[in-house]
């Protein structure tokens, strides 16, 4: 990245010193718009089952960070970026389902010969898949993606500077992050064991509270580098039984269409995946009410310190302090004054009395 732009990236950071939340934003935007190029030149040179994943983990740490900017500055442009990014995302989910699928492919039909000719009918949806994900990944465009960052890197900066709008920013970003926190606790309440889709939907709403706490860390003293490993362990048991749901449809349908295998020999392979599908979602489920426990660490009070305008206020309030009603009444009595009244309200007292006499 040229150096301009990176400082443009950095231009929302205010102090190296304090992490206040116009650092840590930028800094988050930075790092993930840098790794999300590596990773986006990584799968470039090759579509492999790694580098497509890690491009698809990149994009999604970028558009979290990008969310958690347009909670403070929601802007077009950048609701654009993140629709684009979005749509790029969708367009390898096919690739990365394919992959997941051979991978296991590899081990299951060691055991179960007759699921060979699934495999090789996959590797050839592979080959047709990586073909269609170059085209999508030739038409991202990093420039312009960049340009709009950078933008909303110094409008974030711009609006940080005005008088008490760290407090703010920090208390709207941690807001969303309990905003998240909520929707994962209500998508727990309707996990079905049943039903691995309702895990799915739990696990969406996960990433989503993971991500920003990793953004958010420099805020959070309940976070360090064990707990955040926790959590990516806690999404992992939902990921491996949507990996289980992916092939579980694949050899349903290579079941019902087989040319290969008489359905009745594919019967065994259809019982060993129903079972690792019940181990994957009991050991889930031993693990699920967890997720209280996250957050119950990452609501602790955050280590912000107070900006510089309130901190000028309580110096003003310091060297002249404010007299108390008690105190006033005080001075006015050793004053030779009544306690209860200014001199501007006895003038008037009296030009009404003098009235009320007239009349």
């Amino acid at each position: 990245m040229p150096r301009t732009q990176r400082s443009r990236l950095r231009a929302g950071a205010a102090s190296a010193e304090v992490p206040d939340i116009g650092t840590i934003l930028a800094g988050s935007l930075e790092e993930r718009w840098r790794r999300f190029q590596l990773q986006l030149r990584r799968t470039r040179r090759s579509s492999t089952e790694g580098s497509v994943h890690d491009l698809r983990v990149s994009m999604r740490r970028l558009m979290a960070t990008v969310d958690m900017i347009r909670t403070l500055i929601p802007d077009g442009g950048l609701q654009k970026t993140r629709r684009s990014l979005r749509r790029h995302l969708k367009e390898f989910n096919q690739l990365r389902d394919t992959h997941i699928q051979i991978l296991a492919l590899r081990a299951l039909a060691r055991e179960f010969p007759p699921l060979r000719p699934l495999g090789a009918e996959l590797r050839r949806r592979e080959a047709k898949l990586i073909r269609a994900a170059r085209g999508t990944i030739a038409s991202i465009n990093p420039p312009h993606v960049e340009r709009s960052l950078a933008d909303a890197s110094v409008r974030l900066g711009s609006l940080l500077r005005l008088p008490g709008m760290q407090d703010v920013a920090a208390a709207t970003v941690l807001g969303a992050m309990g905003a998240a926190f909520a929707r994962a606790f209500e998508l727990r309440q309707q996990v079905n064991p049943g039903d691995p889709s309702s895990i799915h939907r739990l696990r969406v709403a996960f990433k989503k509270c993971r991500y920003m706490v990793e953004v958010l860390r420099p805020l959070l003293p309940g976070v360090d580098g064990g707990f955040l490993k926790t959590l990516n362990a806690y999404q992992t048991r939902m990921g491996e039984i949507q990996d289980i749901q992916v092939i579980t449809a694949s050899v349903s349908s290579f079941t019902l269409n087989s040319r290969y295998a008489p359905t009745l020999s594919l019967v065994p392979v259809q019982q060993r995946i129903a079972g690792m599908r019940k181990e994957r979602i009991d050991e889930f489920l031993r693990h699920a009410d967890d997720l209280h426990g996250f957050w119950a660490t990452a609501r602790q009070a955050p280590k912000l310190l107070p900006s510089p305008t309130r901190l000028a206020v309580r110096v003003a309030v310091k060297r002249k302090p404010e007299k108390s009603a008690a105190n006033r009444r005080t001075a006015s009595t050793a004053a030779g004054r009544p306690s209860g009244r200014s001199a501007h309200g006895r003038r008037r007292a009296r030009t009404t009395a003098g009235r009320r006499s007239r009349i």
